[in-house]
């Protein structure tokens, strides 16, 4: 006996789909699968929640830490001394290699959080990723 999915809600009908066993019952799976595409989808209750909305609060952190970043970068990069935390002290004199390397990290850390700043705040989602 055959069933009948007429009779079957959209939900249901995904249930089956996702629960038929395929290799026993491949004319009923053809049958299902061509009545599902004549259906409207089912509104589903678990969303995919957007990035962008859930880290909303995250911009300004993200342009505070990074404007702060970048600049005490460049800063240390123009003077020449590189001041971080726990008395951590630099200078392209006495220290090159860890100078730059200090230097280095805090300017592209800068930027990395600056561009992501710039993602979370400007890019918004195109009409057609909707």
């Amino acid at each position: 006996m055959e069933p009948d999915y007429s009779k079957y809600t959209q939900e249901e009908l995904l249930d089956v789909y996702e629960n038929i066993d395929r290799e026993m019952y491949p004319e009923r799976f053809k049958a299902l699968c061509s009545y599902i595409e004549l259906e409207k989808p089912v509104d589903k209750k678990d969303e995919i929640i957007d990035p962008a909305k859930k880290l909303k609060g995250s911009w300004l952190g993200c342009l505070i830490f990074g404007f702060y970043f970048f600049l005490h970068g460049c800063y240390s990069f123009y003077t020449g001394e590189y001041n971080g935390l726990k008395n951590v002290h630099h200078t392209l004199e006495d220290d090159p290699g860890w100078f730059k390397f200090s230097v280095g990290l805090q300017i592209v850390m800068g930027l990395y959080l600056l561009l992501h700043f710039y993602r979370l705040r400007y890019n918004k989602p195109n009409q057609q990723d909707k």
